[in-house]
């Protein structure tokens, strides 16, 4: 039977964490990615133009 000194376990389960930290962060960009792209087609549809551009002003 393997058994693991407390160190060990501390290490083991500070990598599985880590991985699944990544594995959450890559899910949660493809999601805010898909989401945005509908949310941005649907303000496009609502408001016309891009408002999230900065106008010059008069002076430049």
């Amino acid at each position: 039977m393997l058994l693991l000194i407390s160190s060990e376990m501390i290490l083991y389960s500070g990598i599985a964490l880590m991985v699944c930290a990544i594995i959450l962060a890559i899910f949660c960009a493809v999601l805010f990615s898909l989401t945005g792209k509908k949310i941005r087609k649907k303000l496009m549809a609502e408001y016309g133009e891009n408002r999230l551009k900065v106008k010059k002003s008069k002076g430049e």
